[in-house]
This record gives structure tokens, C-alpha cells and sequence, in this order.
């Protein structure tokens, strides 16, 4: 089966793909569009991205209910996909650089820049280190880490879901 295309929205279409989805402007054109990206997403041709820019521009918006309204179609469309940071892909990238030189299959950038839930927005899971821990007590840390560190990304994603819950 041949890999879906990645479509990566820029913020000005995202805000205009909102105000359609939610009713709070009539554009055909628009709403074409979004059918369209929902049919081909659907049939598996296509993957829509978002990345830590959208992230930070959405959570920039100082109206609650349109930064929650955008967030949420950002999730839909997206199934909750990112691409990681490109300071991450930076080694692989030289590494497929030589391997192409010296006739050698290459990594698969796809599978490694583009991953599912929202601590991949971020490239990977921070991890505490320390020296005054013992060893069990950092693996109790970081894995409870790893377990609530998505929701808190997500929560970023959307800022605040109120005023009252700011991080």
C-alpha cells in the first residue's frame, strides 16, 4: 500500500478552516475544501500534520472559544499527529547523506519525523536525571512522566481550558 500524503496546514488556512467548520463564516470554496481533506483523509491518502508552530501560534490566541474550537479541528483533521522538531532529524539526515553516497538503503525519514500524540510535538519525552536519586526512584519518576506528559502537552496545545487551570 502506497504512504499517505503529508499535508502540512499553515496557520492562516487553519483559522479560515475553523471559522467554516464551526459556522462562524459561509465560504464554499472553504468548505469544499475541508469536505475534501476529510474524504482523502478518510481513504487513507493523505495525513494532516501539525508541528510545535501551530502549537504555540493556537496557544497564542486570546479568545478562549475560538483557540479551543481551532485546537479541536487541529486534533480532528490531524488524528493528533506531529512532526518532531527538525533539530531532531538533523544526524539522520547527514547518516541518509553518506549511506546514498555509498549506495546503501537510507532511514526512513517518514517513520522517524512523523509519530502520533502530543509528546512527539516536542521531539520525545524529557526524562529526569539526577544524582541524588536512587535508581528506583527515577524510574518511578519517569514513568510516571511518560505516562502524564502527553495530557500536559495537550493542555498546552489549547493553553488553558479555562482561566482557572493555567499551567
Amino acid at each position: 500500500m502506497e504512504a499517505p500524503l503529508i499535508i502540512y496546514i499553515d496557520q492562516n488556512h487553519w483559522d479560515k478552516l475553523e471559522k467554516v467548520y464551526y459556522n462562524k463564516l459561509k465560504d464554499d470554496l472553504t468548505q469544499d475544501v475541508l469536505n475534501k481533506l476529510n474524504d482523502l483523509k478518510s481513504s487513507n491518502k493523505i495525513k494532516i500534520i501539525l508541528d510545535l508552530q501551530r502549537a504555540i501560534e493556537t496557544a497564542q490566541r486570546t479568545y478562549d472559544d475560538s483557540r479551543k474550537d481551532l485546537s479541536n479541528l487541529m486534533f480532528i483533521l490531524s488524528d493528533e499527529s506531529f512532526v518532531i522538531p527538525w533539530v531532531y532529524l538533523q544526524d539522520i539526515e547527514i547518516e541518509n547523506f553518506f549511506l546514498r553516497k555509498q549506495g546503501k538503503s537510507e532511514n526512513n525519514i517518514r517513520e522517524i519525523a512523523i509519530g502520533k500524540g502530543f509528546s512527539y510535538m516536542m521531539g520525545e519525552t524529557p526524562e529526569v536525571q539526577s544524582d541524588s536519586l536512587n535508581l528506583d526512584e527515577l524510574t518511578i519518576i519517569n514513568e510516571k512522566l511518560k505516562e502524564h506528559y502527553p495530557e500536559l502537552m495537550k493542555i498546552q496545545f489549547e493553553r488553558y481550558k479555562n482561566k482557572d487551570e493555567q499551567i
